[in-house]
């Protein structure tokens, strides 16, 4: 028997403000749902369909068709590394210039084959190691989150300040992700044969 609240370690802001972590109140449903919810988005990183290897989100991960290294926020850099995937297409964010994407597979460049969002590579073996590039943007937006006005700081997607500041658990203080070189470690990754229908 499992008892779920005794493993929920940590907890998730399910009512917090937009540059803080504390609320007033605290609920413990985000502990089981939003697990469950990072689980799906880790799942769709890579998937499957007709074929087609996709790479939807620039983030690690292990499957059994390719690896993704990505290099995300700090250089607009994804390494694939082919396993089993003869077709892979690899979404592109919207807040890059579509102009200054590079694609290399095994070190050579490759034309770009655009399907929407996606770049198309085909004719890939086990072994074979795609590098997409391109610039990082940072900008500027005023946001309204619970009729509050913050100011983000952004780079690519990646919010890595809030004005004004939080004040008892503060959100969003992320100054290294501003570094252009992205900082490498080894590690070892599991890659599941299973997929678990919640």
């Amino acid at each position: 028997e499992t008892d779920a609240v005794e493993r929920a370690v940590g907890s998730w802001a399910g009512w917090a403000k937009g540059n803080d972590g504390v609320h007033e109140a605290l609920m413990q449903c985000c502990a089981g749902n939003a697990g469950r919810s990072m689980y799906y988005v880790w799942d769709s990183i890579v998937t499957k369909d007709s074929g087609d290897v996709r790479v939807n989100l620039h983030l690690n991960r292990a499957s059994r068709w390719l690896d993704v290294d990505s290099y995300l926020p700090y250089e607009g850099k994804v390494v694939l590394k082919i396993k089993d995937a003869p077709r892979v297409a690899v979404r592109i964010p919207r807040w890059t210039d579509a102009s200054q994407v590079s694609c290399q597979v095994n070190g050579k460049d490759l034309p770009l084959d655009w399907d929407g969002s996606y770049i198309q590579i085909k004719g890939l073996k086990s072994g074979d190691q795609i590098t997409i590039q391109f610039p990082m943007r940072e900008n500027t937006v005023i946001q309204r989150i619970s009729d509050v006005p913050y100011k983000l700081k952004l780079k690519g997607n990646t919010v890595v300040d809030i004005e004004p500041k939080g004040k008892i658990y503060p959100l969003y203080q992320r100054d290294h992700y501003l570094k252009d070189k992205a900082p490498m470690k080894k590690v070892s990754r599991f890659v599941s044969t299973d997929t678990i229908q919640w």
